[in-house]
């Protein structure tokens, strides 16, 4: 489970937006099983967006990740990226497609690219629910995978 604090900053309608944010991955996985390392990740990072008219926007994130893993592990710190463009469909919905990936800091480890596919609904104006479509391309993500994510706007 991935917990996310994004904020962007003042601007005028015509600049672009700069967003820096934070992760924070709880290990929630069975260890056991081998679904989860047991430890926690950590993320920070900035983003861009330009609002291209009322209807169309682009975005794109640059990050640094703390991969959590048993100390005795090697490190697997990892630079993170995204980019996206999103449509607003009316003021409750709107479509997303992007890509986003990690290069491994580590030598030999090769990147995991997703691309993905989502829909916001927004409930109200600070909450709404985020469904996506999630396909990998290389190694590091689901080979289909699908998913529900809670949004909220704290302004």
């Amino acid at each position: 489970m991935w917990l996310r604090l994004e904020y962007r900053l003042p601007h005028t309608p015509d600049e672009v937006s700069y967003l820096p944010y934070v992760r924070i991955k709880v290990p929630s996985g069975d260890r056991a099983l081998g679904l989860a390392t047991g430890y926690a990740d950590f993320e920070a990072g900035l983003g861009l967006r330009k609002d291209i008219d009322l209807d169309w926007s682009l975005t794109g994130h640059l990050g640094y990740r703390l991969v959590g893993v048993a100390p005795a592990a090697a490190a697997r710190n990892d630079v993170t990226y995204d980019v996206s463009v999103r449509y607003t469909i009316d003021p409750h919905n709107q479509l997303q497609l992007g890509v986003s990936g990690r290069q491994y800091l580590v030598a030999g480890a090769t990147a995991g690219v997703i691309g993905s596919l989502s829909w916001n609904h927004w409930f109200a104006p600070r909450f709404g629910l985020q469904s996506y479509l999630q396909k990998a391309a290389g190694n590091g993500g689901p080979d289909l995978g699908f998913g529900v994510s809670a949004l909220i706007n704290i302004r």
